[in-house]
């Protein structure tokens, strides 16, 4: 049980700061890297599930959390300077937690055809 606790703790770490380093460039010609982030988030939910031998809803739980506290609290630490860009930070942070749901519940369920146990 924890190693379990750890993992989550490092799949909800590791997704929230995926995203700081978009949070912190600001400039419009970096807005093709939105897909960046995704496999990471994808690869850290695999592999935590296979290391947990097969758990995966808790992984998905922990980096759609993890990701949706990475996304606020970078735009809080590092605001843009438009003010309706900012004005519309969370309904964008729960888009993209609903497309790290979808990526991780995919590669939980992959890590579960996988597990080590």
């Amino acid at each position: 049980m924890r190693r379990d606790v750890v993992l989550v703790a490092v799949t909800a770490g590791g997704s929230a700061l995926c995203w700081w380093p978009f949070s912190m460039m600001q400039t419009p010609g970096q807005s093709h890297l939105w897909f960046l982030p995704y496999p990471f988030i994808a690869l850290l939910a695999g592999c935590a599930t296979v290391l947990s031998a097969g758990r995966w809803l808790r992984f998905v739980v922990a980096s759609s959390a993890g990701a949706f506290a990475g996304i606020v609290s970078g735009g809080v630490i590092w605001p843009t300077e438009d003010g309706i860009a900012q004005s519309y930070l969370l309904l964008g942070a729960a888009i993209a937690t609903l497309a790290v749901t979808l990526v991780s519940a995919l590669a939980g369920l992959a890590g579960r055809l996988l597990s080590t146990r």
